[in-house]
Order: structure tokens, then C-alpha cells, then sequence
């Protein structure tokens, strides 16, 4: 409920509803996604919580505990930018100098409808830390993948710390 009120509340920025900062879920959308992004966090705090992940707010991230390793969670949608053409000039008017084309393009971002959930964490190659809408399945029908996926990147997390904690070990006593 926070979130959504911070969220119809947000002014817009290259498209994007800007709530970075306010310590809300993370999401990177427009105005017509809000529904659909509540409806899916909802849905997947509730049956994460239920296999035990913990799930945690910051100002700039949002953390789901799994397993001890912490991974950030983010719904993100794609934009269509397309530049607005200038003005067409003003026909049998006195000429004035027009100095609007030296000036950068300027650009309006519409909304594509494709969301993305991505987990920011590093992990062994091969990982699968993306979900996307495709055309022949929405992000909603591929929750269960992304609830098993969670466990999976939380393994492949802890592995990639301990050897990495191994390989730090072994350099400093190769040093000494």
C-alpha cells in the first residue's frame, strides 16, 4: 500500500515514475503498469514469504533474503522513445532567425506494456536472473519459475562468495 500510494503520487522522468529515494519496492515503470506491478510483487512477497524468503526495503533496493544471501529485485518496463519533430516553419511570415535547431532533440517515451523482473546479484555464468513478458507468456504465468529461481541464484551466490573466500585465503597465505 505504500508503494502504491508513492507510486500514483510520482512525477514522471523520461517516462519512468521516479520513487527512488522513498523507500519503496523497486520498479522502473509508467503510469499504466501500476496494477499489474502490484498485483505481481503482491503475489510474490505472499508466496515467498511462504517458502521462508524475507524480503527487505532499502532507500535504493529492494533485498529478498533467501537462504542467508541477499538479492536485489527489480521490475523493469521497456520504453519506446521517439523524438518529437520540430515546429514546421511558418509560411509567408517575416523572417525571424530560428535558433529552436540548435538546440538537443527532444524526445517523448511511451509505454511498450513488457515488464521485466531482474535480480541483481552476482552469480555463477549461466544463471538465469531475468524474466521478461514475451508473446507467448506474461511474467505472471512464469511465477513459479521465478520463485525456484531465487533458490537456485541464492545457491549459485554462496558458492561463488566461498570460492572467491577460498581463493582470497589461499593468495594471502601464498603472500605470507
Amino acid at each position: 500500500s505504500k508503494w502504491l500510494k508513492c507510486v500514483n503520487a510520482a512525477k514522471r522522468h523520461e517516462g519512468y515514475l521516479v520513487t527512488t529515494g522513498k523507500n519503496v519496492l523497486d520498479a522502473k515503470i509508467s503510469i499504466g503498469l501500476i496494477d499489474r506491478c502490484a498485483l505481481i510483487f503482491d503475489t510474490l512477497i505472499k508466496e515467498s514469504e511462504v517458502l521462508g524468503f524475507k524480503w527487505k526495503v532499502t532507500d535504493d533496493k529492494t533485498l529478498v533474503e533467501v537462504n542467508g544471501e541477499h538479492l536485489g529485485i527489480k521490475l523493469v518496463e521497456r520504453l519506446n522513445k521517439h523524438v518529437i519533430p520540430p515546429p514546421a516553419p511558418k509560411r509567408n511570415a517575416r523572417w525571424e532567425p530560428d535558433f529552436s535547431m540548435l538546440r538537443s532533440p527532444q524526445f517523448e517515451w511511451s509505454s511498450t506494456g513488457e515488464l521485466s523482473l531482474q535480480i541483481d546479484a552476482r552469480a555463477e555464468y549461466g544463471k538465469r536472473k531475468n524474466w521478461t513478458d514475451t508473446k507467448t507468456g506474461k511474467i505472471e504465468e512464469k511465477l513459479t519459475s521465478i520463485l525456484d529461481g531465487f533458490g537456485s541464484i541464492a545457491e549459485s551466490v554462496k558458492a561463488l562468495r566461498l570460492k572467491n573466500e577460498e581463493d582470497r585465503r589461499e593468495r594471502m597465505a601464498q603472500e605470507a
